[in-house]
Order: structure tokens, then C-alpha cells, then sequence
């Protein structure tokens, strides 16, 4: 047989049934962000202990040491000839030819509390491909300091490859 349930314990059983569902529709989100939170500020705290365990004795002389080899990637003064005898010697190490070399006066730039110079240099090469490639590799690597490729092109892939570059030398003052 079956039993009728009055209207209200109906109403009472739906009231549960959507409060427990809305309980778990608000309380799972709020788990996961909590679970979330919990675990930046574990890493945030070991962080601190590692920042924290540094003296500033020690966070200086890592400085210091930093602002060194900074300093050395520069040359001390900018010199066209000695910059010019570096890339024909780096030409030669990387056996292409150079076919053309042109300089512009140094300029100086600020950027920041520091005055740079800068030596434009155009430079064209010949050589096999992979020869040209060793050449621009070698100049990315820094094989002469503080050297940006502000342009290049390179035509005649098939027989005898030429470079174009234009240079830019940096060196702090």
C-alpha cells in the first residue's frame, strides 16, 4: 500500500533538496580557491624564508659582483680602429671576405644615469653559407663586446652568398 505524504513534508523535503544543492554549488568554488590561496601563500613564505635568510652584507656583494660583469660586457672606450681590426679578424677566423667596411662618427647616448657611445659600422661579407653564418653567429655570441645587429641581409644563397650588416658598438663612458 501506498502512503500519502502530506503537502508539507513535500515542501520540506524539495527546501532541503535545493538548500543542499545551493550549499554545494557555493561551498565547491570557494574550497578550490581556498586550496588555491593556500598553497600561493606556502610559496610565499618559503620564499621569504630564503629572502629572508639572506644577510644584506651578502645580498650587496651579489650586487656588486652583478654590477661587474655588467660593467666588463662593455669596452672601456670606443676606438674605430681597434673595433675595425677586431671584425677583420673575426672576418678572417670565420673565413669570409670583406668586401666593404663603413663607419659613422660615434654617438653618444644617455639611457638612464649612464652615457654610452655608439659606433655605427656597415659591413659587407662574402663567403659560403655556412661560412657567412659562423661569421653573424660568432658577432651574436659576443666575440667583440657589447655588439647589436641592427640590420642584415644576406643575398646570393645559391653560389656565393654576401652579408650586409649594419652594426651598432656599444661602450660605456
Amino acid at each position: 500500500m501506498r502512503t500519502k505524504l502530506p503537502a508539507s513534508a513535500l515542501i520540506v523535503v524539495i527546501a532541503a533538496l535545493l538548500a543542499t544543492a545551493l550549499v554545494g554549488v557555493t561551498y565547491l568554488p570557494q574550497q578550490r580557491e581556498r586550496e588555491s590561496l593556500a598553497s600561493q601563500l606556502s610559496a610565499a613564505r618559503e620564499s621569504l624564508r630564503e629572502y629572508g635568510a639572506v644577510s644584506l652584507e651578502e645580498r650587496l656583494a651579489a650586487a656588486e659582483a652583478k654590477l661587474s660583469a655588467e660593467q666588463a660586457y662593455f669596452a672601456d672606450r670606443l676606438s674605430g680602429a681597434a673595433t675595425l681590426n677586431s671584425l677583420l679578424q673575426l672576418a678572417q677566423e670565420s673565413q669570409v671576405t670583406v668586401v666593404d667596411i663603413k663607419t659613422q662618427s660615434a654617438r653618444d647616448e644617455a639611457i638612464g644615469n649612464h652615457t654610452y657611445s655608439a659606433l655605427s659600422v656597415h659591413l659587407q661579407v662574402a663567403g659560403s653559407l655556412p661560412q657567412v653564418q659562423a661569421f653573424v653567429n660568432r658577432l651574436q655570441d659576443g666575440a667583440l663586446k657589447a655588439v647589436a645587429i641592427d640590420e642584415i641581409s644576406i643575398v646570393g644563397i645559391g653560389e656565393s652568398p654576401a652579408a650586409s650588416l649594419d652594426l651598432s658598438v656599444w661602450a660605456r663612458r
